[in-house]
């Protein structure tokens, strides 16, 4: 692999005096090469590393699924969504979640339909304020079975996590853009 992209690129960086046959050469030359660029950087930003390690998930179920059978509610999972609410209660911080399937990132897909509602919990303090409604996050975590609740004045029951990791994402996908920027122009005032 590594052969055929030193082939490839020695043959479009070749000094312009190589491509003269060329009617434009060193322009054509110089265009190839933009692309090529362009299609590594691509490459390397498609090829991003999920913010969490899922060597631990052991279970591969739903929270839909953990309704329909709460015995199974046990292993790690990996699970993510949209924050409805969060709460700092006395021995505990709690996290009410949307959840949805995720992407290859990770990132939840809030696009898709939603697998129900889970609760998502650390012994821990935590930030509510960070951890704002609306939010997106994924955490991995271990299924300590079901809590009775409400949502409104309806009864429901929610799978319940324990956190061992999570991951807040951005809300304007910053850290997902590049960190530097082509450009001419003036710079006044810092």
């Amino acid at each position: 692999m590594k052969a055929a992209v030193k082939q490839v690129l020695s043959h479009f960086l070749k000094p312009a005096a190589a491509n003269h046959a060329l009617p434009g050469g060193a322009k054509l030359r110089k265009l190839l090469s933009m692309a090529l660029v362009t299609v590594v950087t691509a490459v390397l930003f498609g090829c991003a590393t999920p913010p969490l390690n899922t060597n631990e998930v052991s279970v591969q179920l739903t929270p839909e699924q953990i309704l329909s059978e709460p015995d199974e509610a046990k292993g790690t999972v990996i699970w993510g969504g949209v924050i409805v609410s969060s709460t700092n209660l006395v021995d505990r911080t709690q996290f009410e979640v949307l959840a949805y399937p995720l992407d290859s990132r990770q990132r939840p897909l809030t696009h898709r339909k939603s697998l129900g509602r889970f609760l998502l919990q650390s012994p821990d303090y935590i930030e509510t304020q960070n951890y704002s409604p609306g939010r997106e996050l994924t955490a991995i975590g271990t299924l300590q079975g079901v809590t009775k609740g409400e949502i409104g004045e309806a009864s429901y029951v929610y799978p319940t996590v324990t956190i061992n990791d999570v991951h807040l994402w951005h809300p304007d996908n910053s850290h997902e853009k590049p960190r530097f920027i082509f450009g001419i122009g003036l710079n006044i005032g810092g």
